[in-house]
């Protein structure tokens, strides 16, 4: 009797290894797991370009501006004194050179439950996707996410299952 199974695991594997070695080659932008994610991830971008984009995509009745983006990443440490050095440079770009970095990209959180009610918000967030190379910090895992806007638009009360759910 012939042994089918070995050359079959033989082959996954092979295969597996295919797969792999494609993903960790692809560009960051073919990588965006999320929709927030710039198609550009992988070039830096004029901070007009990145502000208009972030427009189109999250729209909202006060829309972004240049000059909020950078006052809000100019008083990245007074919200995070203890941001790393690189992390802190690389936002600083923002500031220093009116551009939006490689890997970095504006995200939106519109909704946000908690045991004390649902709220409907308009939190933008400046996100940076990974770590610069050659940094650790274990406190933030593999990237980095700064609010630059937070406004509370509307909220509702739990209703009594929902708080019921919540004390358990």
């Amino acid at each position: 009797m012939v042994n089918f199974y070995k050359p079959k695991c033989t082959i996954m594997k092979i295969l597996a290894t295919i797969v792999i070695a494609l993903v960790l080659t692809l560009p960051a932008s073919m990588l965006a797991q999320s929709k927030d994610i710039r198609a550009d991830i992988d070039k830096d971008i004029p901070l007009a370009e990145a502000v208009r984009q972030a427009n189109e995509q999250f729209p909202s009745a006060q829309p972004l501006t240049e000059q909020e983006v950078i006052a809000a990443v100019r008083a990245i440490k007074l919200e995070h004194p203890d941001i790393s050095e690189p992390i802190y440079q690389i936002y600083q770009r923002v500031v220093k050179e009116n551009l939006l970095p490689r890997g970095v990209y504006f995200s939106h959180i519109s909704e946000w439950h908690t045991p004390y009610g649902h709220f409907q918000v308009d939190w933008k967030d400046l996100t940076l996707t990974s770590l610069p190379v050659g940094s650790k910090d274990d406190k933030i895992g593999y990237g980095y996410n700064y609010r630059i806007r937070a406004t509370f638009v509307s909220s509702q009360p739990l209703t009594e299952t929902e708080a019921k759910a919540y004390k358990k």
